[in-house]
């Protein structure tokens, strides 16, 4: 193993992995801070029905204010957090002097980048599973990688109109009525990749989304293979 290869994994990004990790925290728990303020300011501002206010409040502009919140503030922040992560990504690279042949980088659920470069027979990863630390790994380091899938189905139901008619005898017909259902399915792909940086070390797993784009992987995963000699 070559004496650069050492050095990579100790490069640690933990200014953006703390602010991607703050990221996280913050969607979990803010919701459920939002409707315990509102629980509470209704809860004390009408002595008659406290619990009835509390509760009405919060499921009414506790709703709201949480989906204002995550369009207003949270989500453009996390987008500026992310890209400035990327953009730093690929800037260790640049410095690193890895010359990638073929890279992929994504920012759902959080900000990743992995690269293959061909004529060193190099891959660099770096994501949120690494605590951003930049990997560069040879060949000998990678057990394997495989492409993984998860299915997502959506079923959307429509309710066509129902008719009824009467006599005044009571004697009736009903028609119409029919509903409709439409599922669409979603197939996401994940490459997964398991290493070893040293043989004193446990090997482990990281795994880098492509979203919809199954190709993507799969032309991935071809690359690593042919930089550790399978094909």
């Amino acid at each position: 193993m070559s004496e650069n290869t050492e050095i990579q994994p100790f490069s640690a990004n933990d200014a953006f992995f703390q602010k991607i990790k703050f990221q996280f925290t913050l969607s979990r728990y803010s919701p459920f801070i939002v409707y315990a303020l509102f629980f509470i300011i209704g809860f004390v501002s009408d002595a008659s029905n406290r619990l009835l206010n509390g509760i009405l409040l919060a499921l009414i502009v506790g709703t709201i204010a949480n989906i204002l919140l995550e369009k207003v503030i949270y989500t453009p922040y996390r987008i500026i957090q992310f890209n400035n992560c990327l953009k730093e990504m690929n800037h260790d690279m640049a410095v690193l002097n890895f010359q990638p042949t073929q890279s992929h980088q994504t920012r759902q659920p959080a900000p990743a980048l992995i690269a293959v470069d061909r004529n060193a027979r190099k891959l660099y990863v770096q994501n949120y599973e690494t605590a951003y630390r930049r990997l560069i790994l040879e060949p000998s380091q990678i057990i394997g990688a495989k492409v993984e899938r998860e299915t997502e189905m959506n079923t959307t139901t429509k309710h066509g109109g129902r008719i009824s008619i009467f006599s005044r005898i009571g004697l009736g017909y009903t028609f119409g009525g029919k509903s409709r259902s439409r599922t669409t399915v979603t197939e996401y792909a994940f490459l997964e990749i398991h290493f070893e940086l040293r043989k004193d070390m446990a090997p482990t797993w990281i795994t880098i989304p492509f979203g919809t784009d199954r190709r993507a992987a799969d032309s991935m995963l071809v690359a690593i293979e042919q930089i550790r000699g399978n094909l």
